[in-house]
């Protein structure tokens, strides 16, 4: 997903040529504008992003605490019980790592 969303920002921003955007407003503007030309179903929001960013990064491997500074919020609880989606690539890995350990 995160691919296409890269695509559709790329694409926005070259029919709209770099529109400033200084409010989510705005921001929120372009990503409707893109999805509607795009192949991309599901709404797209500033707030879709933010889950998606935080959930690649935890696919990553990357830290619970530096995830949480790095997001700005006050607790990496918050990371791990709201934003942290398993992705169908995370299960995968985790049953390859499972299917390892029996062998």
């Amino acid at each position: 997903m995160l691919g296409m969303i890269s695509l559709l920002i790329e694409s926005t921003y070259s029919q709209i040529r770099l529109v400033a955007l200084s409010t989510r407003t705005k921001l929120a503007t372009l990503l409707k504008g893109g999805a509607d030309i795009s192949s991309i179903k599901k709404p797209i929001t500033t707030h879709t992003l933010h889950h998606s960013h935080i959930s690649t990064l935890a696919q990553l491997g990357i830290n619970l605490k530096a995830m949480q500074e790095h997001v700005g919020h006050s607790d990496y609880k918050k990371n791990l019980e709201i934003y942290t989606h398993v992705t169908n690539q995370m299960a995968k890995d985790m049953m390859n790592k499972f299917e390892r350990l029996g062998s």
